[in-house]
C-alpha cells in the first residue's frame, strides 16, 4: 500500500492533518459546522441563487456542512403521476408540461412530505410564457394557488435552482399562470425537489446580512454590531441536554455586550450564549428558570480566540476552554426548562423571536453538536478551528 514505507510518525501526522469536523457527526449527532473559508457554502441571498465570490459580499445563506451537503432522494414524481390538474388538460412531452387556460387559471400541482425547519432545493427547467400567460412556479405551505408562498419563480429560458426552508410537514408545488384568460399557454421544463440535510444559517433581509471578508489567508463572517445576524434552525433542546460548541472568533468591541452565538432567552427555557462584555468572552447557560450559570475567559479586541463550551446535564457541569486550555468550570442547576423551538442566532441574541444584543465580531468557524466530545475529538476540533482563525495553540 502506498505510504507505509514513509514511517509511522509521518502516517500519524498525515492522519491528524486530514481531520474533518464531518467525522464528529457520523454517529447521527445533530448540530452545525459552518466554514466561511469554503466559498461554495455561501450565497448572497437566502434562496441560494447568487454565490459569494469576493470580499465584502453579503452572506444571506451559509450552508451547514455537518451532513455533507449531499442531496436526498427525489420528492416529486414525473409529470402525470401524482400531479393534479385544475382548469386544464396538461400536455406532457417527456420532461415538459404545457398548460392551456380554460375559463380560469390553469394549475398543475402536487404535495410532498417535508421536515419543518429543514432546507430543500428546487431545480427547474425552462419556464416559458407562450402567449401572455405570465407563468409561475410556486412553492406553497398549503394546497392552494393563493396560499403562503415560500418560492415564486417567473419566466426564465434557462431554468435554475433555489433553496427554501419548510414550515409545514406537507409542502406543495404549483405550476400555473397568473394571467386569467382562456387559451393562454404556459410551458414548464423538468422540476425536482430534494432534501438538503443540515441546519443552514440564513438572513432574508438584505440590510441585516453579515459580509464575507478575507485577508488572503484567513476567511470570516463580519458582523457589524448594529443589526447583522443569521438564524440557524437548530432548536436549543436538540443540543442543550449535552452539547459542545467550539468557535473561532474575534471581537472588535470586547467591552460591549454582544452575542456571537445564542439561543432564545425566554424565561424558563433552556438557553445558551457565547458573548462579549467587560473585556471577556463569556459562556452563559440556563438549564431551568433558575439564575443562569456564567463562566468567562479574558479576551482582547481584534485578537482571534478559540472558545470551547461543553455542558453535561447528566452531571450538572458547564466547562469553558480557551485556546486549547481549560479556562473555567462551574456546577449547574441541571434539568428543567421548557422545550425551545426557536432557532439559534449568529451575531445576536434570539430574544424569543426578536434579535437584540448584536455582536461586533468576526466568526472564522463554528462546530456545535449535541454531545460531549472525546479528548481526541476536542484536540482535533480546536486545532482545526485554530488553523482557520490564525491561532497558535
Amino acid at each position: 500500500m502506498p505510504g507505509l514505507s514513509m514511517g509511522l510518525g509521518v502516517g500519524i501526522s498525515a492522519m491528524r492533518t486530514a481531520f474533518s469536523p464531518a467525522s464528529l457527526f457520523r454517529d447521527g449527532s445533530q448540530g452545525v459546522w459552518c466554514d466561511p473559508s469554503d466559498l461554495s457554502t455561501m450565497f448572497q441571498d437566502a434562496a441560494g441563487t447568487t454565490p459569494v465570490t469576493a470580499p465584502g459580499d453579503p452572506v444571506g445563506l451559509l450552508l451547514d456542512k455537518s451532513r455533507g451537503l449531499t442531496l436526498g432522494p427525489e420528492l416529486l414524481d414525473e409529470y402525470g403521476s401524482g400531479w393534479t390538474a385544475a382548469n386544464t388538460t396538461p400536455s406532457i412531452s417527456e420532461d415538459t408540461v404545457a398548460l392551456t387556460n380554460g375559463a380560469w387559471r390553469a394549475t398543475y400541482s402536487r404535495g410532498f412530505a417535508t421536515i419543518v425547519g429543514q432546507s430543500y432545493r428546487l431545480d427547474y427547467g425552462h419556464i416559458t410564457d407562450v402567449n401572455g400567460s405570465s407563468p409561475l412556479i410556486r412553492i406553497l405551505t398549503s394546497d392552494t394557488w393563493g396560499g403562503t408562498q415560500l418560492v415564486s419563480l417567473s419566466p426564465t429560458a434557462s431554468g435554475g435552482s433555489v433553496l427554501f426552508t419548510a414550515t409545514t410537514t406537507t409542502t406543495y408545488i404549483y405550476l400555473g399562470a397568473n394571467a386569467v384568460a382562456s387559451g393562454l399557454v404556459s410551458s414548464f421544463g423538468p422540476t425536482s425537489v430534494k432534501h438538503l440535510p443540515g441546519h443552514h444559517a440564513s438572513q432574508a433581509t438584505a440590510s441585516k446580512r453579515p459580509t464575507y471578508q478575507t485577508d488572503g489567508t484567513l476567511h470570516w463572517l463580519s458582523f457589524d454590531g448594529v443589526d447583522d445576524f443569521m438564524a440557524v434552525p437548530l432548536a436549543a433542546t436538540q443540543s442543550l441536554q449535552k452539547f459542545t460548541a467550539v468557535l473561532g472568533l474575534s471581537f472588535r468591541n470586547i467591552a460591549a455586550t454582544g452575542m456571537v452565538l445564542a439561543s432564545s432567552d425566554a424565561a424558563s427555557r433552556y438557553a445558551y450564549a457565547m458573548y462579549s462584555g467587560g473585556g471577556e468572552a463569556t459562556a452563559r447557560l440556563r438549564s431551568s428558570a433558575a439564575t443562569p450559570d456564567v463562566i468567562s475567559t479574558p479576551a482582547t479586541n481584534n485578537v482571534p480566540l478559540i472558545t470551547n463550551t461543553a455542558y453535561d446535564g447528566s452531571v450538572g457541569e458547564l466547562r469553558l476552554r480557551s485556546n486549547g486550555t481549560d479556562a473555567a468550570s462551574t456546577g449547574t442547576s441541571g434539568g428543567g426548562g421548557t422545550p425551545d423551538t426557536n432557532p439559534f442566532y449568529l451575531g445576536a441574541r434570539n430574544g424569543d423571536g426578536t434579535a437584540d444584543l448584536f455582536s461586533n465580531s468576526r466568526i472564522y468557524g463554528i462546530v456545535m453538536l449535541g454531545r460531549i466530545l472525546t479528548m481526541t475529538e476536542t484536540s482535533d476540533t480546536e486545532q482545526y478551528l485554530a488553523d482557520k482563525s490564525g491561532v497558535t495553540l
